[in-house]
């Protein structure tokens, strides 16, 4: 279990889903969320995400075998160089990991 750090506006999170028996490129596609480029509403919401799915972090576990997993990398600060990198199972990532993921990427 990991714990997130608390986020600020400035904030950069990309998401990926990776993992599996097939290479598939569409998938290695990040979804890329500045959060100065959200509503308060929607920063809230994605903030929340996160630290549900923080607790769900497992890096041991993520990407055994064929096992897909999320990959979430957070770059508390666009001028900073400070990164927090999770890996989620995707069989414990939270339903709304996966529908960010999937609203936001390319």
């Amino acid at each position: 279990m990991s714990r997130l750090p608390p986020l600020g506006p400035t904030a950069v999170i990309r998401l990926w889903r990776e993992g599996g028996m097939a290479y598939l490129p569409a998938l290695m596609r990040p979804a890329a969320i500045a959060l100065e480029d959200c509503s308060e509403a929607e920063r809230q919401a994605i903030c929340r995400v996160l630290e549900v799915s923080a607790q769900q972090a497992d890096a041991e576990q993520a990407g055994r075998g064929d096992q897909r997993y999320f990959r979430i990398e957070v770059q508390l600060a666009r001028d900073d160089d400070s990164v927090v990198d999770l890996k989620v199972p995707e069989a414990r990532a939270p339903d709304g990991l996966v529908k960010l993921w999937q609203e936001r990427r390319g």
